[in-house]
């Protein structure tokens, strides 16, 4: 590409030509002269490329080891394999030993220490920077379930991390969750350097094991009223800091099992999986968002001895990640592996380009970007991975 013939171009048409090109090609291009450098490191190239950026998946081995893979999305490609380009891959044993995935917005991760609980972080692999959240301390008590949430709001585009911690009383022979005794929340917008304690949620278990799901602009989380035995989906707007419920799909199957429900987000749907029958998996889509009426059974996974494989004792559920163009469908299987489902043959295969891809392990839907943390919070201490 001829730099000369980008030298008389506004910035602004630079940005345009510059935030189509692949990731890849355009961190190289960050080398080739200063202008573009500055030039790629502001928010309005992020914006920008934002705006343009096909969405991906992050996957954690090990709770340490980070690789960041963005879906190529045509209608023929001739193996599932080629639906996944690689990015980039980072390693946080700089600043924690080892990490969950908490969270993923506008390319920017949510990642809390598995070691000490307390210490959370917020990066961006692209632009290899991280932050860390100020310290909060945890109830004293051990029976605390501790869930949290990571999104952006919707008009003023604050960048916000919730924390909703309940004190319980478990039963003595299972531990199971008997009564949610106490419910604070806490809210840090990062760039403010503080918490602040908001009004919470009603006294619904959460289950601490999920994550949150973001989308339209609110968190959301599958919840248990422990009274009645009935689960809803709690919502909390990341702009008017206020927390509602609605219902689960009314004809979702029933079971004790936490694990066999799973709250996800395909493309613009809230969706619900459940892995509760014994011959499918059938994945409900709220049509319109906030309409408990719209529920609609929106795919139906056939089960297959690729669920089954390996050990018998761990819990049979599949979890949806995304759905392509064709009506083939990625999904994780536990923590263990990738499947991909195809709409032609229904049938599922093992997914081997995210291997080695061993137990304890994460995977979340995830979109890179530019957005650099220096630039956008500069009241942060923000360091380099």
């Amino acid at each position: 590409m001829n730099i000369d013939f980008f030298r008389y171009l506004p910035p602004e048409i630079i940005i345009e030509i510059l935030s189509r090109l692949p990731i890849r090609t355009i961190v190289t291009f960050k080398s080739v002269c200063k202008t573009w450098r500055n030039l790629i490191q502001t928010r309005a190239f992020a914006d920008s490329h934002l705006s343009k950026s096909s969405s991906g998946v992050v996957t954690c081995r090990i709770s340490r080891y980070f690789k960041i893979f963005e879906f190529v999305d045509e209608l023929d490609l001739d193996h599932h394999n080629r639906h996944y380009i690689p990015v980039t891959e980072f390693c946080c044993n700089k600043f924690m030993e080892s990490s969950q995935l908490e969270g993923s917005a506008n390319g920017l991760l949510f990642l809390r220490s598995i070691i000490n609980r307390n210490n959370l972080y917020v990066c961006n692999p692209i632009t290899r920077e991280y932050i860390q959240l100020p310290y909060a301390r945890i109830f004293s008590s051990f029976s605390v379930l501790v869930t949290y949430g990571f999104g952006v709001s919707k008009i003023t585009g604050r960048y916000k991390v919730v924390r909703v911690l309940q004190e319980c009383i478990l039963h003595p022979d299972t531990m199971g969750v008997v009564r949610i005794t106490k419910c604070v929340c806490h809210v840090h917008t990062i760039g403010m350097g503080i918490w602040r304690s908001i009004a919470p949620s009603a006294m619904l278990e959460h289950d601490c094991f999920s994550t949150a799901v973001f989308i339209n602009g609110s968190l959301h989380w599958l919840v248990t009223d422990l009274q009645k035995g009935f689960k809803s989906i709690s919502c909390f707007d990341l702009e008017t800091e206020i927390f509602s419920t609605f219902s689960p799909p009314l004809l979702m199957g029933r079971s004790e099992n936490r694990t066999e429900f799973r709250l996800v987000s395909l493309g613009e749907y809230l969706c619900v999986c459940d892995n509760t029958r014994e011959d499918e998996i059938v994945i409900w889509l709220m049509k319109e968002y906030g309409d408990e009426k719209s529920w609609t059974r929106g795919f139906v996974v056939r089960k297959t001895l690729e669920f089954l494989r390996g050990n018998f004792e761990l819990p049979n559920f599949v979890c949806p990640i995304k759905v392509f163009k064709n009506g083939d469908m990625l999904m994780a299987w536990f923590q263990l592996y990738m499947v991909h489902y195809s709409h032609k043959t229904k049938d599922t295969t093992r997914i081997d380009v995210f291997e080695p891809y061993e137990y304890d392990n994460d995977i979340l839907l995830h979109t890179s970007s530019f957005l650099s943390l220096k630039s956008c919070f500069p009241m942060e201490n923000v360091r380099l991975l």
